[in-house]
């Protein structure tokens, strides 16, 4: 899913922010690995002027925030008032590495901390120029790599134009690390793909029902086609 336009910059001090141009806009893979000390790091997007939803990691609490109550949106929780936080089970320590990527599929969020923790959020912010895209850090922190890209379904060289397009008959998820399925018949095949579009498993005359492991983690898309080659479903799952 990743376009030609991209963001990267190693190994550097962070004290404010870093504009991720030419990387803008509503579909986005933001990645950095940070080293914990005392201040606050992450990203923004959907950002226009003062407005954009800032995502937050405090070394100090370990708590993780994602805060959209600052942009136009459309309000649908109400009980939140647009501001999602949560405190890590095990906080990272200070001097380690804090791995946060958050992908961003229009109103969809996804974000993950050191490949460990997992959460999504649905956002629907109403101006359609807030694009901008930063780092930042409140006070200085060590980066030891910032990567930031474009998505672009066109661009999956492995043919997935869509990702929520779902047949009725085509049931996928994951859990505990394995994917799951359920078919109608028997005699389909699925495919798995890493946001880069490389393929990393893929089964073919499956059961009506059954679990693949897959030796990964994050987000991937998943290609089901029936006995005639002809794609059924492709969906995004979070292993």
């Amino acid at each position: 899913m990743r376009s030609a336009t991209s963001f990267s910059r190693d190994a550097f001090t962070l004290n404010g922010t870093q504009d991720l141009s030419p990387v803008a806009g509503r579909s986005l893979e933001l990645t950095g690995k940070f080293v914990a000390g005392k201040n606050d790091f992450g990203f923004t997007f959907f950002g226009d002027g003062n407005k954009q939803v800032r995502l937050s990691y405090s070394p100090q609490s370990g708590q993780v925030k994602l805060d959209a109550s600052g942009i136009d949106r459309i309000v649908q929780d109400d009980a939140f008032g647009g501001i999602y936080q949560s405190t890590l089970a095990q906080p990272v320590a200070s001097g380690e590495e804090v791995k946060l990527t958050v992908y961003v599929d229009h109103s969809i969020v996804d974000i993950f901390v050191n490949d460990t923790y997992a959460a999504s959020v649905r956002i629907f912010p109403k101006d359609t120029e807030a694009v901008k895209a930063t780092a930042f850090a409140d006070g200085s922190v060590e980066v030891k790599s910032l990567k930031a890209y474009v998505l672009d379904a066109d661009q999956v060289p492995s043919g997935i134009l869509a990702v929520a397009k779902d047949a009725k008959d085509v049931n996928i998820y994951a859990r505990n690390g394995a994917l799951h399925y359920k078919f109608d018949k028997e005699g389909y095949s699925l495919a798995v793909y890493d946001v880069a579009g490389g393929k990393i498993g893929s089964a073919a005359w499956l059961d009506c029902e059954g679990t693949i492991d897959l030796n990964t983690k994050g987000v991937c898309i998943v290609k089901v086609q029936d006995g005639k080659n002809v794609t059924l479903a492709s969906r995004k799952v979070i292993l």
